[in-house]
């Protein structure tokens, strides 16, 4: 029905945006420093730091709270960047789409993996996004059919990458014919890409993407992630962090109880 289409897509994505608002920004000399799970609790933008960084922070946060297009957010970040070194010209849609789409597998998976939806939809399927310049495992990956808990990649996977999950149910297997994967990471498989060639890599993620976004970001887990941080941080930043991280931990609490 075109009314409730057209009051699906003004609908705002409350677990994304609440992803991306609650991290705390963190300074870094490169995007190692803010790679892994790191990104789960914390915002970084590769050699941004101090003002300039939680400048960014909120114009990300901005940029998916409402709606911004690319454009929007790259002017609004060559204001922000100016006269900045990592102020490059792909730098502004780098920072957009990464945090966009990390924010969006977060909101994804907190309904994928919610017990009820896992009881009646345990499986995942995996949808490349239709990039001219695949990834030999991503397009391999695409269509086959995981257990959800045994997904051997997690999206996005690497800079750029739009690739998905689609949650489907044991009628949606036997419907559509499709076969549940055994494949897991580690793995050797054989991809013929679209000109012909044929390769065989290892299923792997892209360094700086083992993790699943979102598994870190709440809770117990949250708490141990800054606590890595904190434990190799000067001492004023190393408390505030756990001072920051405690607060952020109450707050959640109160929200679970009501």
């Amino acid at each position: 029905m075109p009314e409730i289409d057209d009051l699906y897509k003004t609908q705002p994505f409350t677990e994304a945006i609440d992803f991306v608002e609650s991290k705390i920004a963190l300074d870094t000399d490169g995007w190692r420093d803010g790679a892994g799970d790191i990104q789960d609790a914390f915002f970084t933008s590769a050699g941004a730091k101090g003002d300039m960084l939680n400048q960014i922070h909120q114009a990300v946060t901005e940029a998916i709270t409402l709606g911004r297009r690319p454009e929007e957010f790259a002017a609004q970040f060559e204001k922000i960047a100016e006269g900045w070194e990592g102020n490059t010209p792909w730098r502004a849609n780098l920072i957009y789409f990464q945090n966009l789409r990390q924010a969006y597998a977060v909101g994804r998976a907190e309904y994928q993996f919610d017990p009820d939806v896992l009881a009646a939809f345990p499986f995942l399927q995996a949808v490349h996004s239709g990039a001219e310049e695949a990834r030999p495992i991503h397009l391999w990956m695409d269509q086959k059919v995981w257990p959800a808990e045994s997904v051997p990649l997690h999206f996005p996977d690497g800079f750029g990458c739009g690739c998905r999950y689609i949650s489907l149910g044991q009628s949606d297997i036997d419907a559509e014919g499709l076969e549940v994967q055994a494949v897991a990471a580690g793995d050797r498989v054989e991809v013929r890409l679209p000109d012909g060639q044929t390769l065989s890599p290892v299923v792997q993620p892209t360094p700086g993407f083992d993790y699943q976004p979102g598994a870190s970001a709440r809770g117990q887990r949250r708490r141990d992630l800054i606590e890595r941080v904190a434990a190799r941080s000067a001492a004023p930043l190393a408390e505030a962090l756990r001072t920051f991280v405690e607060y952020l931990l109450r707050t959640e609490e109160a929200g679970d109880d009501g």
